[in-house]
């Protein structure tokens, strides 16, 4: 799957492109915005309370932080 930033609201379609992939939609502002909102939440708060905030383990959000990082300008 592949994750693309895009103006206005994205939303949860998703569709195959031509290799096949699977890509998802996600609004150019939330791309800009949780990457560093969630490491300040590392930092000052560690990483149990994006666990309780989130519902994921530090290495989930991670994983899907460095997605969304590749794309955020």
């Amino acid at each position: 799957m592949r994750v693309v930033a895009s103006e206005g609201e994205g939303g949860d379609e998703e569709a195959a492109d031509s290799t096949g992939d699977f890509v998802r939609h996600l609004p150019t502002f939330i791309a800009d915005v949780w990457p560093p909102l969630l490491d300040l939440t590392f930092q000052f708060l560690g990483s149990q309370e994006a666990r309780y905030r989130t519902g994921f383990y530090e290495d989930e959000i991670n994983d899907a932080l460095a997605a969304i990082r590749n794309i955020a300008g």
